[in-house]
């Protein structure tokens, strides 16, 4: 089954492959996605899409690369640009789509927003 999600203003669909990862893969990248997203010191609205910046860390570096390959993995539609300042700067994760891809993705990571604007995440 693929989730479609129509892009709006005549933009392409936003479609997901819910099996392109195992269930195991799929509970990691949801442990992964939490930690990500409490990590992020800001989270931003971009025009097609979102940003989250964090502290240039290495270990966050890396989880951003997981978290990445498997979201690319579920959503080929998506864009992601990965932005490492020198150190002591910020690394910035933009994911980014065709029209509704920001919509999109404050859907599908609706709760984890909602934590982090609560400050409980």
């Amino acid at each position: 089954m693929d989730i479609n999600m129509n892009g709006g203003r005549g933009g392409a669909a936003l479609v997901c492959n819910p099996h392109a990862l195992s269930p195991e893969q799929r509970h990691q990248h949801g442990l992964d996605a939490s930690e990500l997203f409490h990590r992020a010191s800001k989270i931003l609205d971009v025009p097609t899409g979102i940003k989250l910046q964090f502290r240039n860390e290495g270990a966050t570096l890396l989880l951003a690369a997981e978290f990445v390959a498997d979201e690319a993995a579920c959503c080929p539609f998506l864009h992601f640009e990965v932005d490492v300042e020198p150190p002591n700067g910020l690394l910035e994760l933009s994911m980014t789509g065709p029209d509704g891809t920001r919509e999109f993705l404050r859907d599908t990571f609706a709760e984890l927003l909602r934590e982090k604007q609560n400050g409980t995440a």
